[in-house]
């Protein structure tokens, strides 16, 4: 986890660089800084697959068009933005326990800030922090948090809803979000780790994402360069992805990091990830971002 670095302080609630207020698996909590520090201030922004929103909120930049596949997710992004404090009396009302996570589960709230409040109760309490349906589109994560732990960080949602006000949010496949990317944005995208072997993952949303969704990306990403977007995207390593992205367009850099992912200790290790980063970020920030994942 990272440490929080506080700046200040507005209405009795300090702000702080970091203001992710979900867990998420896969998350880029440790790949944020480095992206804030290489890229520095962002005018505009554009995130196909949101999930915990570590690298918007790191970078913090003007304006923002966020967007991901999960329903429920940007659900409560919107919930989060347009009433916090609606959210924060929902959570507060409901007590961390098996019985509590099993109504919460079952529920059904219609109200945008009663949508947010179930999403982070269920984010925070269920076990490894998953978010996870059926294709059915039903939650399916049984209840599993550490004890101690507290559904609501007021501050994090308060900070945060601060920062969603210059973001637009929207439900939607990640090809719309680059169709619609100004020119000369910087688009982050983080896709499920998806390799030519895998028949498609669907832990976070009803329809599984797929080998041919990650050559759709590519391409995307491609065409964006081509009008003047700079990209970055994070994802597993495989050559066979890796070739996707044209060398004149694109440099790939290696990481290898641990991975505590999986519920059995065995099934955890090293695992090898990229981040390919655009050729029209200029050179100097291109051999930053290698140097910093070198020494990792």
């Amino acid at each position: 986890m990272l440490s929080t670095m506080w700046v200040g302080s507005i209405g009795g609630i300090c702000e702080s660089v970091l203001v992710a207020f979900l867990k998420w698996a896969g998350g880029k909590r440790w790949l944020a800084p480095l992206i804030r520090d290489c890229i520095g201030s962002v005018e505009e922004y554009v995130e196909p697959f949101l999930g915990g929103g570590a690298v918007y909120f790191e970078l913090s930049p003007l304006r923002a068009m966020l967007s991901d596949a999960n329903a429920d997710l940007i659900d409560a992004y919107i919930g989060v933005k347009s009433d916090p404090a609606k959210v924060v009396s929902r959570l507060n009302s409901w007590q961390v326990s098996p019985e509590i996570f099993a109504i919460v589960r079952d529920s059904r709230p219609r109200s945008a800030a009663g949508k947010a409040a179930r999403f982070i109760y269920l984010n925070r309490t269920a076990f490894n922090g998953l978010y996870r349906v059926n294709r059915f589109g039903k939650f399916n994560v049984p209840y599993g948090c550490k004890p101690g732990t507290v559904s609501c960080d007021i501050g994090a949602i308060i900070r945060a809803s601060r920062k969603l006000q210059s973001a637009d949010l929207s439900v939607g496949d990640f090809s719309v979000a680059f169709d619609r990317a100004p020119d000369g944005a910087l688009i982050y995208a983080d896709p499920p780790y998806v390799l030519p072997c895998s028949s498609g993952y669907a832990r976070y949303t009803p329809m599984a994402f797929t080998w041919l969704d990650q050559s759709r990306l590519a391409l995307a990403a491609s065409a964006s360069v081509s009008r003047g977007c700079r990209v970055i995207v994070s994802n597993a390593y495989n050559s066979e992805l890796v070739e996707l992205y044209p060398r004149r367009k694109f440099e790939v850099f290696h990481a290898r990091r641990s991975s505590r992912m999986a519920a059995k200790p065995q099934h955890r290790g090293i695992q090898s990830e990229v981040l390919i980063v655009s050729r029209n970020i200029p050179k100097a920030v291109r051999a930053r971002f290698g140097r910093i994942l070198e020494a990792l």
